[in-house]
């Protein structure tokens, strides 16, 4: 009986092309992203933008990826709760292939839809991790990384420096000042806030009617991360923060730059929504 063995040749790996014509086919990469994906592919985390699902398969449609699952696995727990681990197998034209790996724990957070939601988000990401390896060097999907696998940026020193207060008045009722536009924010026939602007300072002051919590769904995990921060990270001369009161109540949202008619249309109906949201929530 015979085994059959294979040399092993002493030389390095070597490149499949030149590394002029590897900077020209990333760069076709790069400027088909711009292209192909829109504000709606990305979602901004911790300031930083993230490729979506909707992204991904933008992406593997047009490089004409072909995907399968290969694994499926679920582990249920004497508490009831359980995780997907998901494999999908990604197919080039060229017959190259990656293999991505996903997983989502039924505590991760609380689902519509439990059974659904869960492995469909394990799904997302193995095909998304998998595209990503394939054709796109890597890049962490929105699906994968939450605000809190996000390393916060370092806190800046101290300073002796006086806190300057915004030209645009925190104002909830109209106000009368040369240059200022204001917005009231209603639902139906109640007010929820005024939108303040400034022109003339770049500023735009958000401020609630009623006391609501600066941590509520609605402003936490809409108007923040859903509405500011991508027009922060799309724009980068716009910056906005969150003023809270002592009891953790939202005092206003400060909006420094200078935003078109339709942005400022577009926050407007944002913060009605998540003013209205907040406010029912808060109790009477």
């Amino acid at each position: 009986m015979t085994e059959e063995t294979k040399s092993i040749v002493p030389a390095p790996v070597l490149p499949l092309v030149t590394p002029e014509e590897a900077a020209k086919q990333w760069a076709l990469f790069e400027a088909l992203k711009a292209k192909l994906l829109g504000d709606e592919d990305y979602q901004a985390i911790a300031g930083k933008r993230y490729i979506k699902r909707s992204g991904f398969r933008k992406i593997g449609v047009y490089f004409g990826i072909s995907d399968r699952i290969i694994k499926e696995e679920r582990t249920d727990r004497d508490d009831g709760s359980f995780c997907w681990h998901i494999e999908v197998e990604a197919t080039a034209p060229n017959g190259r292939s990656c293999v991505g790996v996903g997983a989502c724990d039924s505590r991760e957070r609380k689902f519509a839809h439990i059974e659904h939601d869960c492995y469909s988000t394990a799904h997302t990401r193995a095909k998304s991790r998998a595209i990503s390896d394939l054709v796109a060097g890597g890049a962490v999907s929105a699906e994968e990384v939450s605000s809190s696998d996000v390393s916060p940026e370092p806190a800046a020193a101290p300073t002796s420096e006086p806190v300057v207060q915004p030209r645009v008045p925190i104002a909830k009722d109209p106000v009368k000042m040369d240059g200022l536009q204001q917005f009231p924010l209603t639902d139906g026939l109640k007010a929820v806030g005024m939108l303040n602007v400034l022109e003339s300072e770049g500023e735009i002051s958000i401020v609630p009617e009623k006391v609501v919590s600066a941590d509520d769904p609605a402003i936490a995990g809409f108007l923040i991360p859903k509405v500011l921060e991508p027009l922060c990270a799309k724009h980068p001369e716009i910056s906005f923060s969150v003023q809270k009161a002592e009891d953790g109540s939202l005092a206003y949202v400060l909006v420094k730059g200078r935003l078109e008619n339709g942005q400022v249309k577009e926050l407007s109906n944002a913060a009605r929504w998540a003013f209205a949201k907040a406010t029912e929530r808060t109790p009477k």
